[in-house]
C-alpha cells in the first residue's frame, strides 16, 4: 500500500509541472488553440453555406414554374428526413 504522503507528493508534482509546462509554452498553445477554433469556424460556416442553401433550392423548387415567387414551407417530414441526412 502507497502511504497518502507519496500520493500527494506524486500529485502536488504533477500539477506544478503541467502548470510550468503550460506557462513556458503559453504562445505556443494560444497559436494551436487559434487555428482549432478558426478551423471550427470555417467548419460552421460551410456547414451553415451548405444547409441554407440546402433549405433555398427546396422552398423555390416548386415554385419555379409561378410568376409569384414565394417560398413554400416545408413540412414537419421534410424537416425531420433533413435532421435525419444531417446525422449521417
Amino acid at each position: 500500500m502507497i502511504p497518502v504522503s507519496v500520493k500527494i507528493a506524486l500529485t502536488l508534482g504533477a500539477v506544478v509541472g503541467a502548470g510550468v509546462a503550460v506557462l513556458h509554452n503559453k504562445e505556443m498553445l494560444f497559436e494551436i488553440m487559434e487555428r482549432k477554433l478558426s478551423q471550427g469556424a470555417a467548419y460552421c460556416e460551410s456547414q451553415a453555406k451548405r444547409y441554407s442553401t440546402k433549405k433555398d433550392s427546396q422552398l423555390y423548387a416548386e415554385d419555379s414554374d409561378n410568376s409569384d415567387c414565394e417560398p413554400v414551407t416545408p413540412n414537419e417530414t421534410d424537416i425531420e428526413s433533413d435532421m435525419i441526412d444531417e446525422l449521417d
